[in-house]
């Protein structure tokens, strides 16, 4: 199982809901956001909320702004159920842990994949 986040599948498929929020990426028509800040690595945290189906997106946001094509961000489903709402301290972490999460950005040419097992960012 990679461990750079190195996407797996192409998109195929993936455990989320039915819904248009899970590949609606940045749609402020179907999202609203919340930005919570930067962590110690400049990753940027935001919680997206789905306006049609209630659904909780936790998403990191990571580029190297001296290298070209360095974008990448990974975002999963957040259930409170699981515990307390990723902070700015601990959504990397969160997001590493997931059994699957979204990424893209244009280190993965734009594209937007589904990716399972642990990961880790950087």
């Amino acid at each position: 199982m990679p461990t750079d986040g190195t996407p797996t599948d192409g998109g195929a498929g993936h455990p989320g809901p039915e819904c248009d929020c899970v590949l609606a990426i940045h749609r402020v028509d179907l999202l609203d956001r919340e930005y919570l800040g930067m962590d110690d690595d400049f990753g940027e945290v935001s919680v997206e909320t789905c306006r049609h189906c209630g659904t909780r997106w936790v998403e990191y946001l990571l580029e190297d702004e001296y290298e070209t094509a360095s974008g990448r961000w990974w975002r999963a489903p957040f259930d409170p159920a699981d515990g307390p709402r990723p902070t700015t301290l601990t959504a990397r972490s969160y997001l590493e842990s997931r059994d699957w999460r979204i990424v893209g950005g244009s280190a993965w040419g734009g594209r937007v994949h589904v990716v399972r097992g642990p990961v880790t960012i950087d």
